[in-house]
């Protein structure tokens, strides 16, 4: 878990939020949450829940960077970076993480919850 300091106000803390917990002042780091699990059902068997290309859409446009800016820096074609951001093709991780470094992320973390158990799936 990374620890930073808040410019503002001094406030030392774990890096759970883009903005301090104390004065709420920006902390200089961007937390985006990617869902894995599609609560509803999917339409197609083959479909993937998993719709890494609005985020990364999202994190593009919020630095003011090109496509083919972050597909340069990324190691990939600039047409092959628009389809996953239009979620017409889902990147390996290896293509990810280099989206992700071109786009200024120095960590990923994933966070685990735990399932709730179903009484009825128990065994008696």
């Amino acid at each position: 878990m990374t620890i930073t300091r808040c410019i503002a106000c001094g406030l030392r803390q774990y890096a759970l939020s883009s903005t301090c917990r104390r004065c709420r002042a920006e902390i200089g780091i961007s937390i985006v949450e990617i869902p894995l699990l599609n609560e509803g059902h999917l339409e197609h068997p083959s479909q993937s829940s998993l719709q890494f290309g609005q985020v990364l859409r999202r994190m593009r446009l919020r630095q003011g960077k090109t496509q083919a800016l972050v597909a340069a820096s990324g190691r990939l074609g600039r047409a092959h970076l628009s389809r996953i951001e239009a979620n017409l093709s889902t990147p390996n991780l290896d293509t990810l993480l280099r989206i992700l470094q071109a786009l200024g992320a120095d960590c990923l973390y994933v966070r685990l919850r735990k399932q709730p158990s179903d009484p009825a799936a128990e065994p008696m």
